[in-house]
């Protein structure tokens, strides 16, 4: 079964110079049809106006990964520690324990952009860190023990996948153009797929898309 979740049906919501788009229920935006999915937590979508940010926040027991479209961002933690992550790189927080920053866009000229998401950890109470790396289409990465794969950003391709009954995937559109198994999908598109038993991905010159394997 293939569920697509399109942009412009996604929850919304606005303040302080930030706009955010929600694909699942989240905070303040409550959507029975679209909840936590497996250990994905929330898929949101999010634009800083120049110089927004959020104040001092904590975070705890989830992890999330924040992946810069356009712009930066930066981080400030209570300690004093401060970070900017930039466009094509993403930022992985365990919080664990207890984790309590502060966080808005890096520019007081430009917008900055970023696709977060939020996951169950596979055990709570853990020692929290950050990390920050590029994104590759030639390696995955794993977070809360889900398989992240990132597909795209130059030529066209095609990718198929057999054997994968049992399993439960999001596909989280980037930008360009993106079909599965006969959806055509645009920037801002996300998909739910499970109860398949093979699954071929294509996408056009230029798209750039999220391929999330939830094992938890």
């Amino acid at each position: 079964m293939i569920r697509v979740r399109r942009a412009n049906a996604r929850g919304r919501s606005e303040r302080d110079g930030i706009k955010s788009a929600h694909a699942l229920a989240f905070g303040s935006f409550r959507d029975p049809e679209w909840p936590a999915y497996g250990g994905l937590l929330a898929v949101n979508e999010e634009e800083f106006a120049p110089g927004a940010g959020l104040p001092f926040h904590s975070h705890r027991d989830v992890e999330i990964v924040s992946l810069v479209q356009e712009g930066g961002f930066s981080q400030r933690t209570t300690s004093g520690e401060e970070s900017t992550v930039s466009a094509g790189c993403y930022e992985l927080l365990r919080a664990g324990s207890g984790w309590r920053h502060e966080e808005g866009n890096a520019s007081s000229k430009v917008s900055a952009r970023r696709l977060q998401l939020w996951f169950t950890p596979k055990a709570k109470g853990e020692e929290p860190r950050v990390s920050a790396e590029a994104l590759s289409a030639m390696r995955p990465f794993w977070v809360a023990g889900n398989e992240i794969h990132f597909f795209g950003g130059a030529g066209a391709g095609t990718h198929h996948a057999e054997g994968i009954y049992g399993h439960r995937f999001w596909l989280q559109v980037l930008k360009g153009r993106v079909a599965v198994a006969g959806h055509a999908l645009t920037a801002g598109d996300g998909a739910a797929i499970e109860g398949v038993r093979a699954l071929s991905l294509s996408w056009a010159k230029g798209a750039a898309f999220l391929f999330i394997d939830l094992k938890e």
